[in-house]
């Protein structure tokens, strides 16, 4: 058991491991924000654990990397699946990410060209997306995910790794978006350091392509209400993608 397993559990002993490892990620996106958006989160007053964890995070990459030269190390999803859901039994839909192999297969065989857009509709915790990156690193980054847990582990492991990108919490089935962040947006204009940016609804929906509108809301509340499958979105206009890892 490491530092940051330790740590955890010491907080995991009065408190809800899932709600813990949610308040901790919304902590170290917080407190990485380039705009103070004055979200009043409650963290409980584990603020000085929260930051310890943190630096044994960081601690835990840094020597994974130095010590096996991999590109990158999605440490956070590797104890989300050991320790979140195995141990506390505390994950949610029964999620497997994809196994940095695996991934690495497919951005070998899948990036042939450089540049262009690489979009992940069920990207997890970014691991297709950061292996698409080692190989195509001028490339613009979209990772979308129906959990919010895993788009902020996705969003994390962009801020870790250097990697420019945004992830959107959304329903790639009927477009709705929930919240999207742009990671290290400026890291080659002049802010050499990692960050993250929180980004309008509107913006987001500029992403992918697609607008929100009255009539969307309400099929939207139809959709709830009746448990019926319809369209709630405008269909979103074709852009050019080099790859879909999914």
């Amino acid at each position: 058991m490491n530092n940051f397993e330790k740590t955890f559990e010491s907080l995991a002993r009065t408190d809800d491991a899932s709600t813990l490892w949610i308040n901790w990620l919304d902590w170290v996106i917080d407190q990485n924000l380039i705009i103070n958006h004055d979200r009043q989160l409650n963290f409980k007053g584990n603020e000085e654990t929260y930051f310890k964890l943190y630096q044994e995070w960081i601690q835990i990459v840094s020597d994974e990397l130095e010590n096996t030269g991999k590109y990158y190390y999605d440490y956070l999803g590797v104890f989300y699946e050991d320790v979140i859901q195995s141990k506390y039994k505390a994950g949610t839909n029964g999620q497997f990410f994809t196994p940095q192999c695996v991934s690495k297969l497919m951005s070998k065989t899948l990036m042939q060209n450089k540049g262009g857009i690489i979009n992940d509709c069920a990207c997890g915790s970014g691991r297709l997306l950061l292996d698409a990156h080692s190989k195509n690193p001028t490339a613009i980054l979209i990772g979308q995910d129906l959990d919010p847990v895993a788009c902020k582990m996705a969003v994390l492991n962009f801020y870790i790794s250097g990697v420019r990108g945004s992830i959107i919490h959304q329903n790639t089935l009927t477009l709705e978006v929930f919240e999207c962040w742009r990671v290290n947006n400026y890291i080659h204009y002049g802010l050499p350091i990692p960050h993250i940016e929180l980004v309008s609804e509107k913006e987001a929906y500029n992403f992918i392509g697609a607008k929100k509108n009255k009539k969307s809301v309400e099929l939207n509340k139809s959709l709830t209400d009746n448990d019926k499958v319809i369209e709630t979105y405008d269909k979103p206009k074709p852009k050019s993608v080099q790859s879909t890892l999914f």
